[in-house]
């Protein structure tokens, strides 16, 4: 490893243990780079940046079993595109030719119609159209193909700049209901845990990085879910059916008689169905912020994405209270005190931090 003075993302992004912590295929790596990172909380915030844009740049944590060294000799022109602008991109040049190096090697290898290999099509143009919604807020935006796209606060949608050619790839961050408009060519959203194949359907998809699970719901259609770690498995889904990926070992109720200890646990469930009749999993579309038996804990992060706050639960007894509420257009203290009428709890607001004590 470098001196650790002045690393930087590329210092991170350019070493192959890095890439492989980030690939997910070298346990060793994987707890290296995890001690490193609680070791070394000062560069929490580059680290997350480096692994964002290893996902940016290589769009699968597939094991990266290719040699670097094979590639020297090549050349590779015109394929980096500033996502943002030239300086910054300018900066971490070299680790951008390396990871997509590695991507181009991996897609021009596996001659074959699986998924895997047709989202890696997409990175030579390194997704240079990038949707961001802000917390508090939602926006409505309709792709070249005619697809209708609902992403939620907090969320960017990343789009290729050859989308609706020969295949059509975006990459999610956060929360987003699909209206794909059907043709031949197949429609792949890419999240950190899995990745959903269409021709035509309506489906939501939440995979926010700071949430320790991804969800894929699907409404109407059929779709196909590659789960990322895991080489050649597909799942499918029906109308009404909701797939989750949970990360970590935290939740014993997730796991599956198919699922690995060292992977992600997964479960196949139902939609949840609410008093009203209507999906929970996309209620947010209809601006309503729907709670159902669901822990103070467990929407926090939703309710400081909805509010564009910042929440602190003092107490762990409670943010195990459970809640089941539905709010439309209430504000954040008025939604709190609606929740302190079920279960008892204090909280005090100062400028944009929220702070819950029993």
């Amino acid at each position: 490893m470098n001196d650790k003075k002045g690393m930087s993302e590329e210092d991170f992004l350019i070493q192959n243990s890095f890439q492989q912590y980030c690939a997910g295929g070298d346990e060793a790596c994987i707890k290296y780079w995890e001690k490193y990172i609680d070791s070394n909380p000062e560069y929490k915030e580059q680290i997350l940046e480096a692994r964002r844009l290893y996902f940016i740049l290589n769009g699968s944590k597939r094991p990266l079993n290719q040699s670097v060294e094979n590639l020297e000799g090549k050349i590779l022109t015109d394929m980096v595109r500033p996502l943002y602008n030239i300086s910054y991109w300018g900066k971490i040049a070299a680790a951008v030719v390396v990871v997509m190096s590695i991507g181009l090697v991996i897609y021009f290898k596996q001659k074959n119609e699986q998924l895997g290999t047709q989202i890696i099509a997409e990175n030579s143009n390194l997704l240079p159209k990038v949707y961001e919604v802000q917390n508090a807020a939602r926006k409505k935006l309709k792709l070249s193909d005619g697809t209708v796209v609902l992403l939620n606060a907090g969320s960017k949608l990343f789009v290729g700049k050859d989308f609706n050619k020969n295949i059509r790839v975006v990459r999610l961050v956060g929360e987003g209901f699909f209206e794909v408009a059907h043709n031949n060519s197949p429609f792949i959203v890419q999240t950190k845990d899995f990745n959903v194949k269409v021709l035509g359907t309506k489906f939501n998809v939440k995979s926010y990085d700071s949430d320790s699970f991804s969800e894929a719901s699907l409404i109407s259609g059929s779709v196909h879910l590659e789960l990322v770690n895991r080489k050649n498995e597909i799942l499918a889904l029906k109308p009404g059916e909701k797939l989750v990926v949970r990360n970590g070992d935290d939740n014993n109720e997730l796991k599956s008689s198919i699922s690995d200890d060292k992977l992600a646990e997964i479960k196949l469930t139902k939609n949840t169905i609410t008093d009203n009749n209507d999906i929970l999993e996309t209620a947010w579309t209809k601006n309503r912020l729907e709670i159902h038996a669901q822990r103070l804990g467990d929407i926090q992060a939703a309710l400081e994405r909805w509010y564009d706050v910042q929440i602190q639960i003092e107490d762990t007894q409670v943010g195990d209270y459970v809640f089941t509420a539905v709010f439309t257009s209430e504000s954040i203290n008025e939604v709190l005190k609606a929740l302190q009428k079920a279960k008892h709890f204090n909280f005090s607001k100062k400028d944009n931090t929220i702070i819950i004590t029993k």
